[in-house]
């Protein structure tokens, strides 16, 4: 989850018009998303849906992290360094 300082950035939208659902710039700030950005939906067991562009997809299984889970760029820095030095 992307934060801002010490607080998840979050907000609220509607399913729209064709089951369409618009990201508020907000989200799409701390997510790093641009206009045209490609990303998966996936639905959770208990109902929830996780939304993840594909740099994030990547970037997660470089690190062989779970679903949902926030690389904070110190966290970045610490698996590249691990990386290297051939513990992951």
């Amino acid at each position: 989850m992307s934060v801002t300082g010490d607080r998840p950035v979050e907000a609220t939208t509607t399913v729209g018009h064709r089951g369409r659902i618009i990201l508020p710039v907000a989200i799409q700030r701390a997510a790093h998303m641009q206009e045209g950005a490609r990303v998966h939906l996936r639905v959770l067991e208990d109902g929830g849906v996780i939304i993840e562009t594909a740099e994030d997809i990547k970037r997660r299984l470089k690190f062989r992290l779970p679903a949902g889970v926030d690389l904070a760029a110190d966290d970045r820095a610490e698996a590249d360094e691990d990386e290297e030095r051939g513990a992951v």
